[in-house]
């Protein structure tokens, strides 16, 4: 079966795989807001080094978190309604990052038009794999010590700078971020002390959140099957609990069938994937069994 006909059949036999729900989107916000505050509030009821540690490990994983439904907002996946959906999807999870939503939703569809081709813009995430032991362990480097995020913010800023916009523009894209990161200090402010800000959300945000992208950016197209497959040129991760706790949440595993049908809201994909594997079998799909084995291949022996 051809793969257009297949998504076509998909589409008409499962339309509610398709349905968008705005309240499982906006639980999905909740939840990851609040797995941020109570791993904060856990810190000050337990505060040591290696709850801390812990702490901004967790954090992370729910920037990656809010970072995954600013994805879904891009789709016009997160909720019904497009102005709601943009709303949210800025507000709540792009901004929050340091992102635009409209930048994003721009850039990131070009990933999808060309995914794993030379005009894919995300091409330069996954090209370069396996590398040695040595070069992985300096990116993870870069990454833990806050040098990648730097690097980010950096080139964020001077894109913003050169971007063929108006000035009026540029000032009101810095404001809107500006604004998000005065929210979130205050609210860390009211409920623990400024201190907590820069704890648990910049020292995450510059760190683990950098490690874990990286890792999913591995995960998802690095050392593919056939880059021309689209049931291969993407991967679906069977990951753990633990693994979904810290590498993967919100159904980011599940990128194959994201690439697949990206119309898809997120949380349909583990019914999806039951009829992915049912209906053209498993071993035709680009299937890991964890994200540590994604990270090993990538990896060459010394």
């Amino acid at each position: 079966m051809l793969i257009q006909d297949f998504k076509k059949e998909v589409k008409n036999k499962h339309p509610e795989l398709f349905a968008k729900s705005t309240t499982h989107g906006i639980w999905l916000i909740i939840h990851a807001w609040g797995v941020i505050f109570a791993a904060a509030y856990f810190y000050s009821l337990f505060p040591n080094l290696l709850v801390g540690i812990l702490v901004v490990m967790i954090i992370g994983s729910r920037q990656l978190g809010i970072s995954v439904l600013m994805h879904e907002a891009a789709h016009r996946t997160l909720v019904n309604g497009k102005g709601l959906n943009n709303f949210l999807g800025s507000w709540f999870c792009s901004l929050p990052v340091f992102y635009s939503l409209n930048d994003y939703r721009e850039y990131h569809l070009q990933h999808h038009q060309n995914t794993q081709q030379s005009n894919d813009p995300d091409l330069h995430l996954s090209k370069k794999f396996p590398v040695s032991v040595a070069s992985m362990t300096r990116k993870f480097v870069r990454d833990l010590s806050g040098l990648t995020g730097l690097k980010l913010r950096f080139y964020q800023l001077r894109s913003l700078i050169y971007k063929n916009i108006s000035l009026s523009q540029k000032i009101s894209s810095f404001a809107r971020v500006l604004i998000s990161q005065m929210a979130i200090f205050g609210i860390f402010t009211a409920l623990f002390g400024y201190e907590y800000y820069f704890y648990f959300w910049i020292l995450p945000l510059f760190t683990w959140l950098q490690f874990i992208t990286r890792v999913r950016n591995i995960a998802e197209h690095a050392m593919v099957v056939d880059d021309d497959n689209p049931l291969q040129n993407a991967r679906h991760i069977n990951a753990s609990l633990l693994e979904r706790v810290f590498f993967a949440p919100y159904f980011v595993n599940y990128h194959l069938e994201h690439h697949l049908i990206m119309s898809m809201p997120c949380y349909r994909f583990k019914s999806f994937y039951k009829i992915l594997a049912k209906e053209l079998g498993k071993d035709n799909l680009e299937t890991k069994s964890s994200y540590f084995e994604v990270v090993r291949l990538a990896t060459l022996p010394s």
